[in-house]
């Protein structure tokens, strides 16, 4: 997660396959989490995390100050959602299947 936010210059793209790559690296952790219904900690990271990156970063639409913080949370909770998804459904998709995905949504 540090790469992506030292890296400002990376494109989305880019971005989601190190998103995915990461946890991929934890899925031990990840796993752990979600068979002792404690996702909610990886949401709020994953909030925490989309805060640190934003500014033009997540998608091209540029918004008002107040309104960004809840583009934030809708973009994170999204994001948590089908990593969790993912996740239970093994990580069958490699990172670049999956980053094609949410980046399809996205542009």
């Amino acid at each position: 997660m540090n790469q992506i936010l030292s890296n400002k210059e990376l494109h989305n793209y880019e971005n989601l396959c190190l998103y995915f790559a990461y946890f991929r690296e934890h899925k031990k952790l990840i796993n752990n989490l979600i068979n002792s219904n404690l996702t909610n900690l990886l949401l709020e990271r994953c909030s925490e995390f989309f805060h640190s990156l934003f500014s033009g970063m997540v998608c091209n639409k540029s918004y008002p100050r107040e309104i960004e913080k809840y583009v934030i949370e809708y973009i994170a909770g999204g994001y948590y959602k089908v990593l969790i998804e993912w996740a239970k459904n093994g990580m069958k998709e490699s990172d670049n299947e999956m980053a094609k995905i949410i980046y399809s949504l996205i542009v």
